[in-house]
Formats: C-alpha cells, structure tokens, sequence
C-alpha cells in the first residue's frame, strides 16, 4: 500500500495589471491601492496638478520622488518622500494634497487602514476636489464596512471630477493617450458614471449581485457605454454566470474595440471554465493586433501552464517579461512553468524574482517551499510555507503542505494541527482530508484515517486515488468487504485502473477467494506485465493454493525485476519449504535477514525451516534472536514452544506461551497451543479452560473444538458434549484423522464398541500409520471378541510407537 502524502501547489492566475480585475483577486485595500496607483503621472493625475514632464522646472521640491518615483515597488522611499514633502513648509496647498494623497495610497497598499484614512482627510482639506483622495477615502471606508458614506464619496467624486471618476471605473487603460478619453466620450459617460462607481464598491466588498444590480443601472442609462457593459461582464462573471458576463464583455468590445481589458476578462472566463484552447485563442487574437501586449503574452503564458504545456508557456512568458521587467505575478506563473518541467533551479529564481518585487506574494513563497522540498532542503521549505501563512494567514496550500513537512518528521499533532486550519479555510480541501487521513493512518488513528478519505472521496469523488487510498486503508484494518466495494466503485469508472485491481485482488486473497483474486492480478498483468506487487501477490494466492511451483514461478518473476522486494522472498521462502526446497528456503531467508537484520520476521521463519530440518539448536537460536529483537513479537514465542513441545520440555513450551497470553490474552493460536501442552501432560482439566476461553473468542475454530472434543474424552465426563464438539469440528474438516480418531474413542468410552471400530477403521483410512488408532482399533477388536485380529493391530501399532500403550494405561484403558 501507498503512503505518499501530496502537497497543494496552487498554478496561480496573473492579476489584470491595467484593470485590476484579474482572475481570482481578492478586492481588498492591497488591490484599491495599486488600481489608484496604476499609471502614475501619465495616467493618474489629479486634474489640479499640470501634468508635467519629470524634468520641469515647475515641479515642486520633493514632489517627484513622491509622486512619480524611480521604483514605485519601495514604499518606504516613497513615503518618506512624501512626508517630507509635507513637512516643507514651503510646500502649497495642492502639492501638499497630492503628497497626502501618495503616502495615503502607500499605506492603503499595506492595508494601514486608519493612516490612510487621516492622509486622504487631511489631502481633502487642502484641495477639496481631489479625486485621487476621494476615491481614496471611498475605498477606505468601504473596507471599513461603511457602506453609505462610501456610495455617498463616490457621488461627490462623479461630479466633482467625472474625468477621475471615469478614470476609476474605466480601471486605467493605459492604451489611450494619457489615460484621457475624447469630449464625447466623457459626456456620454457622466449620467452613468455613480452607477459605474458603487458597482465597483459592491464588488470590492465581495457583493457580486449588489453589483450586478448596479452596473445593470450603469447600462439602462448608458447602453452605449462600452465600460458599463465591461462592469456588468465582471460581475456576472463573479455570480458564476459566465455565458452572460462573455455576452456583457464581447457587447463592451463591439462599443469600444480598444478596450483590451474586456477581451482580456473573456479569456480569464474561459481559464476559469478549463476552456485553455478557446482562452488562447482570445489572447492570441489580442497579440495579433499588438505584437507588443505584454499583458496578453503573460496571459496566454498562465493557460498554457495550467493546460500543461509548460515549454510553450515559457515562451510567451519570456516575452512579457522581456516587455515589461518587473511584474511580480508573471515571474511567479513562469516560476510555474519551470517547477512543471522539473527545472527547480530556475523556478526558484523566479519565485525569489516575484517574492522581491512583491514581499507579500503568499503563493510565490509556497510554490518555492514546494520545489525546495523536492529539493530536500526541509528546513528552508517549512520556512517558506511559515512565511506564506504569515504573508496569508488563510493560505490553505501552504498549511497543508507545512503539515506534510510535520508529518514526515512524525510531528503529528503539529500536522494535524496544520491541516485543521487547512480544512477550516477550505471545507471542500479534499487533498489536505486525504493527506490527514495518511498523517491519522501513520500514527495509529486508524478510525480517523477511514473518517477523512470518506471526506476527501465526498469532497472528489471523481479524485480515483481518493478512493483508492480509503480502500487500502479498509485493507490495513482487515476490513476487506467495504474495501472491495471502493475498488469495484473506481473499476466501473476506470475498468483498467490497476491500482484498483491490484488492490482488490489482494483484498480477495486476505479473504481467500483466490480464484477472484487470480482473475484480478491476471487483468493488471495484461495491461502491465511488469508490476512486481501483482506477480508477488499473484504468486502468494498459488502459495496459498499449495501449488508451490507456479508460486515460485510468479514469485522469481517479482524478484528478477525487484531484486530485494522482502515481501517476494519471504514468500518464495515459504514457497521453496512447501517445495521440500529447504536449502534454498534457508538462502532466501538468508537474504531476507541481510536485507532487514532487525526484522523479526526473518528470524522467526528462519527458526521455522531449521526446525523443519530437524536442527532443533538452530532453530531455538533464531527464535532466541528474534525474542530478543521484538520481546513483545507473539511469532517467535510461540514457534519456539512448538520446538520445546517437540523437545518434551513442556515446562519451556508452556512458560513461552504464558508470556504470549500476558501480551494477547485473547489469542486463539496461543490459547489452542497452550491446551495442547497441557493435554500433552496429561492436564486435560487445564486444557478444558484454554479451550473455552478460545472458543468463546473463535467458536468455529475446527482445531479447538477437536482439542476440547478429546480433553472431556479423556476426563471421561460430558461425553454427550464431546461428541457435539467433534461433530462440528467434522462439519468444518471433514478429513481431519485425528478427530475422528477421538470420536471412536469417545464410542468405545460409552462402550458402544461396533460404532468405535468404524470410527478407528475411518481414521486409519485416511492415516494409516497413525499409532494412537491401529492401537485402539485392536483394544477395541478385543472387547468384541476378536483375539487374533486385536493383538496383531496392537503389536503393529508399538512398531510404529513402543510407548503407544503408555498414555492409555494412565487414562484407563488398557487391552
């Protein structure tokens, strides 16, 4: 069975640089910020300040480095910058608002709510037409939650400066000269433009429908406006009706044919919907008509990541960032694209690139756990994830992926720990269910192991592994039934699923339904010859079957393409014994020992075979060592009594098995060989307790019923019992001499002598030298008269044990 446990590793989408819509963006004061600050001095500034080229005269001291920076990624530069803009008591009124402004967005960027909101108040206060604070002060106070005061900003804004108003709702295309649009343009916008705006503080606050409704009012006032049609699109395309929201957008590009941005969010629909060819093709349309769309290339780049095809991805992405150095988001997807193709080196690269142009880039520092991970540097992995749950603290990849690091160093209730929040941010997580349920698996919680796939299969049920995963964990807890109907389930799907076959024939063969279980392995086969778990296990069920032959065919070829698969020699092992191949039984076991010296298992079978041979003192060694390498192992202390019970020191025997009862005190094979012992002593009334105990645990045990059958034999009581108990122990093997060797004697105790014979004259047929038998067939020929034919079974049966007569005499019986 499997124990891989797989990491979250999100192909992230690129934001929509010029309109802020990007896919999967989450509108918080981080996105207001940057669609505010977008464009800078060519595209957004306030209509109060001239816009003038960086080397004018004109420009008030300190206001470039505030307002148009060299690297508008350092914030602190450019807050600094602009304090000290403020401080400059020569600084005017306008200039001063502006530089309120500025710093005001930079700590709107950190999601510094309250410093942003005093900026953009003291910006109004020195120049009250300031759209940038206006829209500013909105946003803020949006996030905040106050709604009305936010709608009632906007209002303001639409008429006190429409041409920033227009700006905001129309995100910035940055195409158009100077982000300006022509007279007409601006008229036909102005009736629309409030709706436009509180569609868009809807949709910040994660209100698609409010939105909905707004930008539908934005439309019935302006339908010829190409952006109220684009905000509409965005919007239906939140509430997840995405053939409305393309209709909405292709409607804003038939208004408007350089809007880029609608054409952009159409192509981000179909990535949403897993439509890769179509989304390509829109941004491919957009590169035809500008060769140069840098935004188009990194956008087609991300759908060719997501439908793996990373080395055509790694192109388009290259282009774009050859056109546009420093976007965080592209360097990221490329980061993508070379962590697909297992080019760790440079994926780190890019995710370092996107983590420095963008410090609180949370999936960027996941992504580069991940490949560091594969890399085996673990500590600097679980510093990564540390840093993108820092970065965002509901980053559920990065909490299960930091679990998966806890969990491979048996820190599980750190792990567990992790994937609850994992699953706590994300209900329907079913990797992180299922790599808990491998975490519960691994430390003994095999209850709540069963419980999570159940979730992870819920969760996907289309996820095969999933189900697969729960039918192996079914196996490990021997409930074999419910296992075979989660891969039956995965079989109707998949019919050549060979995880699923493997896994159910081995379920078969736990069950011993081997001719299922051989059907199954078979069909693996077909599909895949070379699979050394099914040619092992295929050759196990032929073990089981004793046809050792074909086992040990099956089982050379297991190990002639996995030289040292234990499991294949521990059975071919087994195999070549049944084969009375006890020398290269001892050369496998050999092996085995070689392979895992620690390993009980090798020392107990290696045990096993020296006693077959008869090499009591290398047996008793070998059980020795594995006693001593597992004191707890039941196996080695209960083969090591057979041994003293061979040895007739039943004092040993009975002393190793005690020390087993104290470890399992209900286990039947221990309970059955301890009244074994005692009946060997002649203690049947001992031998009588083990055996209700073993039977009350196991009452179908055909072994115990025959033992507890001839112990009331022998106590000479309960006869009517006792035949109830070889009866149903006949029921379950019908063939078994010995037991119906005790029924005879239980019909010569009741001296119903013609019955005893029969019954004698039966188990001689199927064991013709069993001594026990031909002697009391001829005690019995000699209670009906028959001299002659009684004292020559009698004289045969002490050829075959001179001490045959010996146990009867103590019991009673004598000829």
């Amino acid at each position: 069975m499997r124990s891989v446990l797989f990491r979250g590793t999100p192909q992230g989408r690129i934001v929509n640089a010029n309109m802020g819509w990007g896919y999967g963006v989450n509108w918080c004061a981080t996105a207001l910020a940057g669609v505010l600050l977008a464009g800078a001095a060519n595209a957004a500034l306030p209509p109060e300040l001239p816009k003038v080229q960086p080397s004018e005269k004109s420009l008030p001291p300190g206001l470039k480095a505030c307002y148009d920076p060299a690297d508008p990624s350092d914030s602190d530069a450019i807050i600094a910058a602009c304090t000290k803009l403020i401080d400059d008591v020569m600084t005017g009124a306008k200039a001063r608002s502006a530089a309120f402004t500025e710093r005001g967005l930079r700590y709107l960027s950190r999601e510094d709510l309250a410093k942003a909101e005093a900026d953009f108040s003291e910006a109004l206060k020195h120049n009250d037409r300031n759209g940038r604070a206006l829209a500013g002060l909105s946003g803020v106070l949006a996030l905040k939650g106050d709604f009305a005061k936010s709608h009632e900003l906007l209002d303001t804004l639409a008429h006190a400066d429409p041409e920033m108003a227009h700006w905001l709702a129309y995100r910035g295309d940055t195409r158009r000269e100077k982000g300006r649009l022509d007279e007409a343009a601006l008229a036909a916008l102005k009736p629309g433009s409030a709706a436009l705006l509180h569609g868009l503080v809807e949709l910040s606050r994660g209100f698609p429908d409010q939105a909905v409704s707004e930008f539908t009012k934005a439309v019935a006032r302006e339908p010829g406006s190409a952006q109220a049609h684009a905000g509409l699109g965005r919007a239906l395309w939140r509430t997840g009706k995405y053939a409305r929201a393309v209709e909405e957008l292709k409607a804003a590009v038939a208004r408007d044919a350089t809007l880029v941005s609608a054409e952009l969010d159409i192509g981000a629909i179909y990535r949403d919907q897993e439509r890769f060819e179509d989304a390509a093709a829109v941004y491919s349309s957009i590169i035809v008509r500008e060769p140069d769309n840098d935004e188009a290339y990194a956008q087609r780049g991300a759908v060719y990541v997501e439908a793996s095809q990373p080395g055509r991805a790694l192109k388009d992405l290259d282009r774009a960032i050859a056109l546009k150095p420093n976007p965080a988001e592209t360097y990221y997807v490329r980061g993508n694209a070379h962590e697909k193709l297992l080019q760790n080196e440079a994926a780190i690269a890019d995710y370092d690139m996107a983590i420095r142009l963008q410090p609180e880039n949370s999936a960027a520092y996941n992504n580069r756990g991940v490949v560091r991970e594969r890399l085996n540097q673990y500590d600097l992995a679980l510093a990564d994830y540390s840093k993108a749950i820092e970065q965002n603290p509901r980053n559920a990849n990065a909490f299960n992926n930091r679990a998966l690091i806890y969990s491979l160093r048996k820190d599980f209730d750190r792990a567990i720990a992790d994937f609850d929040k994992a699953i706590a941010i994300n209900p329907h997580y079913a990797l992180a269910y299922d790599n808990r349920a491998r975490t519960y698996a691994r430390s003994g919680r095999a209850d709540k192991a069963i419980e999570d796939y159940g979730r992870a299969v819920e969760a996907a049920p289309d996820v095969l592994s999933f189900r697969t995963d729960r039918g192996e964990a079914y196996m490990g807890l021997n409930k074999f039934d419910a296992a075979i109907a989660d891969f039956t389930t995965i079989l109707k799907q998949s019919p050549d699923y060979t995880a699923a076959l493997a896994d159910r024939g081995a379920s078969y063969l736990m069950m011993r339904k081997f001719d299922l279980a051989i059907a199954d392995f078979n069909h693996a086969l077909k599909i895949d010859p070379k699979q050394p778990y099914v040619l092992a296990r295929l050759g196990t069920t032929y073990y089981f079957r004793n046809e050792s032959d074909r086992a040990i065919g099956y089982l050379n070829q297991a190990l002639a393409l996995e030289p040292d698969y234990y499991y294949a020699l521990s059975f071919r092992a087994r195999a070549q014994w049944d084969a009375d191949k006890i020398d290269l039984a001892l050369k496998d076991c050999a092996r085995l020992i070689e392979l895992q010296p620690g390993n009980v298992e090798g020392w107990v079978l290696k045990g096993r075979l020296l006693g077959a041979s008869h090499d009591d003192t290398g047996a008793l060694a070998a059980f020795d060592k594995a006693a001593a390498l597992a004191p707890q192992d039941i196996d080695a202390l209960y083969w090591r009594s057979e041994v003293y019970a061979r040895k007739h020191n039943h004092a040993r025997a009975r002393a190793d098995l005690d020390r087993a009862l104290a470890i399992d005190p209900k286990n039947v094979m221990v309970l059955t060989a301890r009244a074994d012992i005692h009946l060997e002593a002649n203690d049947p009334a001992q031998a009588m307790s083990d055996l209700d105990a073993a039977l009350t645990l196991k009452p179908d045990d055909a072994g115990a019923l025959g033992n507890r059958c001839w112990a009331r034999a022998l106590l000479n009581r309960d006869l009517d019992k006792a035949l109830e108990d070889c009866s149903k122990s006949l029921t379950l093997e019908p063939k078994a001499a010995s037991v119906i060797d005790t029924r005879a004697f239980i019909y010569f105790r009741q001296g119903k002598f013609a019955e005893a014979l029969k019954g004698f004259e039966a188990a001689l047929t199927l064991a013709p030298k069993q001594a026990p038998s031909l002697y009391m067939r001829g005690v019995t020929k000699l209670r009906l008269g028959d001299t002659a034919g009684g004292n020559a079974d009698i004289e045969a049966a002490k050829k075959l044990d001179a001490d045959v007569a010996a146990p009867y005499a103590k019991w009673g019986v004598k000829p």
